[in-house]
């Protein structure tokens, strides 16, 4: 299972450091047991279990099962759709 700093690190140092904070609030938020409605997130609807949340020019998605969310990736909002495809 990937973790919020593996994927954080797939991005350039300076962008990293911009949104880790926001990301770690958002898991910490989702493993408390909000709603992930209350904090921004929205389902998909090519994928119901697949949850997004926006975050500047980039989605952070997380998955939905079992009910638990687990990291998924984090990606630029002009490639959602090409990611959204390849699954």
């Amino acid at each position: 299972m990937k973790s919020i700093k593996r994927i954080l690190k797939t991005l350039p140092p300076y962008q990293s450091a911009r949104y880790a904070a926001e990301a770690n609030k958002i898991y910490k938020h989702l493993l408390l047991g909000r709603s992930y409605r209350d904090i921004g997130g929205k389902k998909l609807t090519i994928s119901p279990n697949l949850i997004r949340f926006k975050l500047g020019h980039y989605r952070l998605i997380f998955i939905f099962s079992n009910g638990v969310f687990h990291p998924q990736a984090f990606i630029a909002r002009k490639n959602l759709e090409s990611y959204l495809k390849r699954r």
